[in-house]
């Protein structure tokens, strides 16, 4: 291993390695013997938490900010915290009510038993997320990447679609290279796209700044120079939108 690390150059640094121990601790986990799971200063801290602070904006965040250690652990997490969260913005509710207290309250002794993270056997579903602004089109995978065994499944209250993939069945054997290659030139093509629309709404918007200013007032003595801007704007929005519509043909083109 060290060989392999002074080959590539990595610089080890003693306060962020360790080597040859049965446990270490990262990130507020316990990671080691096959499992994962939080160390237990995390747990005490949310235990412990004084529910007083929960009443500022200060203390329910700093609550809020130790619990996303156990995200991983508590499923769900995301939807259970959603009222508090709310409780931080701006224009939200600060005031506490009997039902938040009970979220808190059932937080708390969730953490207290909290099952080890164990790796997955080898017969496990695969869950892929994919946030909107990086699927292909309309939460569809990429397409390339991933065979039609794959089935769309949204879980209720969530903001993702998952798909999984059946134990038996395996996606496009591809190496690393080729897959991340792919991906990036699906990606691209979607930017395009996105790109084109958004050029088209901007066109939209200066034609329509055109007429407005035409209407306001024809005598008014500036709008000449108002006129010629306009002018420049609307043609250097037609000549990058031809230029993106040829980029997303040229790519459509290559059976991206």
């Amino acid at each position: 291993m060290l060989k392999i690390c002074e080959d590539n150059g990595i610089v080890l640094s003693p306060t962020k390695i360790k080597i040859a121990v049965p446990t270490i601790d990262f990130l507020g986990a316990v990671i080691g013997e096959g499992t994962i799971k939080l160390q237990p200063h995390i747990i005490k801290k949310i235990v412990n938490f004084n529910e007083e602070e929960l009443k500022t904006k200060k203390g329910l965040r700093s609550f809020l900010g130790i619990l996303n250690y156990a995200r991983n652990h508590i499923p769900k997490l995301g939807i259970l915290q959603r009222p508090l969260y709310e409780k931080t913005n701006t224009h939200g509710d600060k005031r506490l009510k009997h039902s938040d207290y009970e979220l808190v309250k059932k937080i708390k002794e969730q953490v207290q038993s909290l099952p080890d993270l164990e790796i997955p056997p080898e017969n496990a579903y695969i869950i892929l997320k994919t946030d909107g602004c990086i699927s292909h089109e309309d939460f569809q995978p990429l397409s390339r990447i991933f065979t039609k065994a794959i089935f769309t499944h949204e879980e209720p209250g969530s903001l993702y679609k998952h798909y999984q993939l059946k134990a038996n069945q395996t996606p496009i054997r591809m190496d690393k290279s080729s897959a991340l290659r792919t991906v990036a030139q699906d990606i691209e093509v979607s930017a395009s796209k996105e790109a084109v629309k958004a050029m088209r709404s901007l066109q939209a918007i200066i034609q329509c700044k055109a007429q407005i200013c035409f209407e306001k007032s024809t005598k008014d003595n500036h709008w000449s120079d108002q006129k010629e801007d306009i002018r420049v704007q609307n043609k250097k929005a037609r000549r990058i939108l031809i230029e993106l519509e040829a980029l997303a043909q040229r790519l459509g083109r290559n059976n991206i």
